[in-house]
């Protein structure tokens, strides 16, 4: 049995089986992705799932972070105490990307044998080596905040979906098409 509880604008969605595991991953590999907008200036969390105590297992997304400092317009997801993944701080320019900027865009994080990979728009935007394995004793999922009143995202989250399997790119580049707008003439 699932609960979904709203606080304003965060969502908080939980278990009250104490064995069941909410997010559970075949061969060790998932995919979580969703649409995002925010024009957040303050840490803010994205997505939780982690156990309550230190050094905090889990998932987490935030944003207006880069590793442990504040970095406005970043966003990046950590998988324990000191292991992140973040968007790219710049562009192939070498302009600094802000991604508070309001503008949706579609985030996918894929765990496929031992390698973690960001997308962003359907593009690899980084990969990470891990062992990481979703935590056993987390109950609950947080998201856009983790309360009413704490780390709360100033923005839109849509076509949230977790995946217990990793995801093909193809299949994330078909997701990125759902926002886009294309002019044929003819």
């Amino acid at each position: 049995e699932f609960r979904v509880k709203f606080d304003n604008a965060n969502a908080v969605i939980g278990t009250t089986q104490q064995t069941q595991q909410l997010l559970e991953t075949t061969d060790n590999s998932f995919s979580l992705s969703f649409w995002l907008e925010f024009s957040s200036t303050v840490r803010g969390v994205v997505f939780s799932y982690q156990e309550k105590v230190h050094p905090f297992k889990g998932l987490l997304c935030e944003v207006n972070m880069k590793g442990l400092e504040y970095n406005q317009g970043m966003i990046q997801f950590k998988l324990g105490e000191d292991v992140f993944l973040h968007a790219p701080e710049f562009d192939s320019n070498g302009n600094k990307v802000n991604y508070a900027d309001g503008v949706a865009r579609h985030y996918s994080i894929v765990l496929k044998d031992n390698i973690l990979t960001l997308y962003i728009n359907g593009t690899t935007n980084g990969t990470l080596g891990t062992n990481f394995t979703m935590p056993t004793s987390s109950q609950v999922i947080h998201i856009m905040g983790i309360s009413p009143s704490n780390l709360n995202v100033l923005g839109i989250i849509s076509h949230l979906t977790y995946h217990d399997y990793a995801l093909e790119p193809q299949i994330i580049d078909i997701m990125c098409w759902f926002m886009v707008i294309s002019k044929i003439r003819g």
